[in-house]
């Protein structure tokens, strides 16, 4: 510096440092103006992907809001689960609250953004705490490592399937129909002959609640959410039984194939699943002293120590609800959870509050059943609107499950021969695949049975309780129809399951020498079955390809028209109908990619046709109400009908028939064909 002023050669430096930076911001900015990082459709599908998470960030810190009245019943339970318990509760809040939304018709995106902004001044920086304290830490030992490579593997591919747009069968039959409905009137109803309108709605609600905000993937992140939550819970329970394997249990419960597949969709299996073991964990953490309140002089409680234990109850029951909330045949699983609040403390007060607060919780939801379609347990049991006895039959097929042999054999089958989506000829269709693990392993745990130890002897006589109740339930469903031959409905227990099968596992070190020999045996086993789970989940992400879609290198209409086929081509022609068109489909139940300018009646059961027989209408007769009714247009699902036709099992005589045939041929005009799927006809 001369006189203050920069030397001649600090100025040189200065100079040459500017025409550096310029050059290399010129030449950076040049090249990436012709090699240009992503195209207007890939920052379009990638911005959509960041708005979803977004709006789940949103949701999350909203439920943490919701969730805090029960922070107090939580204390002394330990971080992780107190702040999935937290969040968990905060959820099923928010679907009361959508619910009460749509009662009122506000069912609009501003509302839901404004309920969203008004809670992030105080739910956001919980949720970054609930984020920074819930973050697992480092796998200790080798083998959790591997173990918690393949849980975190698994979870990113149904991260990007839900990120997807959604294609699973159910999804669009009812789980993203129903929402997308309520929002195309604003409010709740039930104008539509879809009798799942009626079934419990709680997930519903929660995925109305996404599809508001951002849209029907972030309904589908909010189902990954819940197997979030659910992975952090299984530590409570294992710590209580006293096994450290939380990360063999996880890859169990993970890796069953079905189950991860469900993750990324829009179902509501981890909703039930979380409720179910949630609720285990609110009944069996302590005798209740613990978590709230103290005892008196006489050690006896005093009333902040029953109400306290009162208010655990209650909680209890309101996450219990949310199981029955979202599926009715979770009831076996809130059956067993009585079961375990009497075997607890042999207190039938107890029990009766645990009961009452579960009926009062799933009130709502009946309420507004009894509302809209004059059953409050719609379909069941009564009639109701779009109901009578002929669709009572069809839909329930009472007598036509499985014998008792079959009943015997059920756990092998479901596990050997069950398989996602399909069946194998000469067995049953279990329609889900469970992996080898849980029959291998669960059977095991009664092996702690022999052992004198009393560490966690009540939770873990308090699970199998829990699991054998809900476990008879599903025989009992098996018994009753073949259309409840379904593993899935397991899977509201599948955590428990997976928490016995991880105990069965650790359960052979009580044989000594020999057990430890056997289980460095099984040790190798799991390790082959997680590497072959790995492998083929792996290769069938790959092949359904939705990384392709998230990032915006594969076009929306394209991945549709890969993953449904013919079904996504009908559907485009559907939304190309005139404004005001009414279009009845024939054995085809999904209508999610319906526009709301075309009126769609999805054929919900497959029983349309049967059902207008059944009033001894023909064919003449069919067309002419039809008219009458406002339909313009047929979908007629050829493939669908075709294979109902084949299995013989829907009570269609020939006649029947013989009536389809002529009603198609001389009442409709054919307008368009897709395959040999799909006939889109008018009716004149």
């Amino acid at each position: 510096m001369i006189n203050g002023r920069p030397s001649p050669e600090q100025r040189t430096r200065l100079i040459l440092a500017g025409i550096a930076v310029g050059w290399v911001l010129i030449v950076t900015s040049a090249y990436f103006a012709v090699h240009k990082p992503a195209n207007t459709d890939q920052l379009k599908a990638l911005g959509r992907a960041a708005g979803s998470i977004a709006g789940l960030i949103g949701t999350l810190s909203l439920a943490m809001v919701l969730g805090r009245p029960w922070r107090r019943v939580l204390e002394g339970v330990a971080s992780n689960p107190r702040i999935a318990l937290q969040a968990g509760a905060g959820l099923a809040t928010l679907a009361y609250l959508v619910l009460a939304l749509g009662a009122v018709g506000l069912y609009k995106p501003v509302v839901a953004w404004a309920i969203v902004v008004i809670s992030l001044p105080l739910g956001l920086p919980r949720f970054a705490r609930a984020v920074r304290d819930g973050m697992p830490r480092l796998p200790v030992g080798r083998t959790n490592r591997w173990l918690a490579a393949f849980v975190l593997g698994l979870l990113v591919m149904a991260g990007l399937r839900a990120l997807a747009p959604p294609t699973a069968w159910d999804s669009l039959v009812y789980h993203l129909t129903g929402p997308k409905l309520y929002l195309e009137a604003g409010r709740l109803h039930h104008d539509l002959d879809l009798p799942y309108l009626g079934f419990p709605q709680a997930g519903s609600m929660l995925f109305l609640w996404g599809m508001l905000l951002t849209g029907d993937r972030l309904s589908q992140l909010i189902h990954l959410m819940f197997v979030l939550l659910t992975l952090s819970l299984l530590p409570a329970v294992l710590k209580q039984i006293g096994s450290g394997r939380s990360w063999l249990a996880a890859a169990i419960m993970i890796g069953v194939p079905s189950a991860h597949l469900l993750a990324g969709w829009a179902y509501v299996e981890w909703m039930a699943a979380f409720a179910g073991l949630a609720s285990f964990i609110v009944l069996t953490s302590g005798d209740g002293l613990e978590l709230a309140g103290g005892t008196g002089d006489t050690g006896q409680p005093d009333g902040s120590a029953r109400a306290g234990r009162v208010l655990r109850i209650v909680l209890a029951g309101f996450l219990a609800a949310l199981a029955v909330n979202t599926k009715y045949t979770a009831v076996w699983l809130v059956l067993g959870l009585v079961l375990v609040a009497y075997l607890r403390r042999r207190s039938l007060a107890e029990v009766a509050i645990f009961v009452g607060s579960v009926g009062v919780f799933a009130l709502p939801f009946l309420l507004k059943n009894q509302l809209l379609s004059a059953n409050p347990f719609y379909p069941f049991f009564f009639p109701g609107k779009f109901w009578d006895a002929h669709r009572a039959i069809w839909y329930s097929r009472a007598g036509t499950g499985l014998d008792i042999g079959q009943l015997l054999l059920a756990p092998w089958e479901a596990t050997v021969w069950g398989v996602e989506g399909g069946y194998y000829e000469g067995h049953p269709s279990y329609g889900a695949t469970l992996g080898p693990l849980l029959l291998a392993l669960v059977p095991l745990a009664l092996l702690r049975l022999r052992t004198k130890s009393q560490q966690g002897s009540k939770t873990f006589r308090a699970l199998l309780a829990l699991c054998l109740t809900a476990y008879l339930g599903w025989l009992v469903e098996l018994g009753y129809s073949r259309l409840l031959i379904q593993s899935r409905l397991l899977f509201p227990i599948l955590p428990q399951l997976a928490i016995l099968a991880a105990a069965g596992f650790d359960g052979l070190g009580s044989l000594g020498r020999r057990g430890r020999s056997a289980r460095f045996i099984i040790g190798g086993l799991l390790v082959f079955s997680f590497a072959i789970t790995a492998g083929q989940a792996a290769i069938e992400f790959a092949a359904a390809s939705p990384a392709r879609v998230v990032t915006g290198s594969e076009s929306v209409e394209n991945y549709l028209e890969g993953k449904l086929g013919q079904h996504a081509a009908a559907m485009h022609a559907i939304r190309s109908l005139p404004d005001g068109s009414r279009v009845r489909f024939l054995w085809e139940p999904r209508s999610y990619y319906c526009s709301a300018a075309t009126v769609c009646e999805p054929d919900a059961l497959m029983d349309r046709w049967w059902h207008e027989r059944q009033h001894g209408f023909d064919a003449e007769a069919i067309s002419a109400r039809w008219r009458e009714e406002g339909v313009t247009h047929i979908l007629f699902y050829r493939l669908g009908a075709e294979a109902i036709r084949d299995a013989g099992f829907d009570p269609l005589v020939p006649e029947d028939w013989k009536e389809l045939e002529r009603f198609l041929a001389d009442r409709l005009v054919p307008e368009q064909t897709f395959g040999d799927a799909y006939i889109l006809y008018r009716l004149p």
